[in-house]
């Protein structure tokens, strides 16, 4: 197992989960947000480095996709807001009316205030099928990768647009995406970044949820690979086709792909949000389309996301089951550039 050390004490990173119960409780410190910075050794590393939990457990793993509810999205088919303050393409622009907010880059529309109840995976999709806000209902529950495109990665937990979601609680959210890893298992997203911005748990399990309704029809458009990129209609993205086989801590990275030349420059970092974009929830180790992407590595990729508060840290999403995790940015990780 690799160890890391940071500061005054040294963590076995790759052992510990990016769970609130999990990793905070088994090294016994409390969420970033509430220690000094000083401390200078946190760590959370992704379930999918080293036994994930569900793999513990010894549950059957899935043979293969499960069909998703209806009406939801396991692809972005739209570009992937990110939060205003980076200067970065397609800046989060929400728009509040009558209990519902209009995502403007997405053209989801939002519950504002999400229901206080903690419901299964089977209950929160009746709950959002039965809900009416201003005499309006079509609700569902959104999935992993529409349910992602709320957070800020900016902020500290919640980490969600503060003004559009007021009294947003730091919490788990269910999504309607099923879990390949393990079985009778589903998707959620944390705004408690402490958690990680992903993880997963029985349907069992009870979480909160924010329905969503659909806006304007938009449909997955295939990847199209050329001279060695890729390039994804729909986020209106592209991606470097075949990734670096050189790990770099993280200020390397962000200098690699500004030097990159590949089809021409411009090339940058992806956003942890971006990143995701990638990951292919019907697919495991790696978790993605791997005809566009051959030779991708199960891993931790950076991604150009800092940790709100803590400088020494990083966002980084692995191909290994779609997990996120942060970590020092001197560890190395691998690099897919974007444009």
């Amino acid at each position: 197992m690799q160890r890391v050390s940071l500061g005054a004490r040294t963590l076995a990173a790759l052992g510990c989960l990016t769970l609130a119960a999990g990793c905070n409780a088994i090294l016994g410190i409390n969420p970033p947000s509430q220690r000094s910075r000083d401390a200078g050794w946190f760590v959370a590393a992704s379930p999918d480095d080293a036994g994930f939990e569900n793999a513990d457990a010894g549950l059957e793993l899935d043979a293969g996709p499960a069909k998703l509810p209806p009406a939801t999205h396991p692809w972005a088919v739209w570009s992937m807001p990110n939060p205003a303050t980076t200067h970065l393409p397609n800046p989060q622009s929400y728009v509040p009316a009558d209990g519902i907010v209009t995502d403007q880059v997405t053209q989801l529309q939002w519950q504002q205030v999400a229901d206080t109840t903690s419901f299964t995976w089977t209950q929160a999709s009746a709950h959002c099928a039965e809900l009416r806000v201003n005499h309006l209902g079509g609700f569902r529950v959104p999935s992993r990768i529409e349910l992602l495109s709320l957070i800020d990665f900016t902020v500290p937990q919640p980490t969600i647009d503060a003004s559009a979601f007021p009294d947003a609680p730091a919490a788990r959210f269910w999504s309607a995406s099923p879990y390949q890893g393990a079985a009778s298992s589903a998707w959620g997203v944390s705004f408690a970044f402490t958690d990680g911005l992903v993880y997963q748990d029985k349907v069992e399990a009870k979480y909160l949820v924010r329905c969503v309704r659909d806006g304007t029809a938009a449909m997955h458009t295939p990847r199209t690979p050329t001279a060695g990129t890729v390039h994804d209609p729909s986020t209106k993205l592209t991606w470097q086709q075949a990734e670096s086989t050189k790990r770099r801590i993280w200020s390397d990275a962000g200098a690699y792909c500004a030097a990159l030349d590949v089809a021409g420059r411009g090339w940058r970092l992806p956003t942890v949000k971006e990143l995701q974009t990638l990951v292919d929830e019907t697919r495991q180790q790696p978790a993605i389309d791997a005809a566009a992407f051959p030779n991708t590595s199960a891993d931790e990729y950076w991604t150009s996301s800092p940790v709100p508060g803590f400088p020494d840290m990083a966002w980084t999403v692995s191909f290994a089951y779609g997990f996120d995790g942060f970590y020092d940015i001197k560890m190395f990780h691998h690099v897919r550039c974007v444009r």
